[in-house]
């Protein structure tokens, strides 16, 4: 697990204030309407989200947390 001090207020605060305008970014760059209309784009995005979430479930925890 990730220890307390690592994820303190202000470090999470920074870190949504730099992740928000980056996700904004994307979302505005993105072609949502080739998105819509391709089913290979479709799949490629659902089968990225879907690998990832597989990692996720296997990711492995660390004892000593994040120093």
């Amino acid at each position: 697990m990730i220890s307390a001090p690592v994820l303190s207020a202000a470090s999470l605060s920074i870190g949504w204030l730099a992740y928000l305008p980056l996700l904004a970014w994307a979302a505005s760059r993105t072609r949502w309407i080739e998105l819509c209309a391709d089913r290979r784009r479709q799949h490629l995005l659902f089968g990225t989200v879907f690998c990832l979430f597989a990692l996720w479930l296997v990711r492995r925890d660390f004892d000593t947390g994040v120093s």
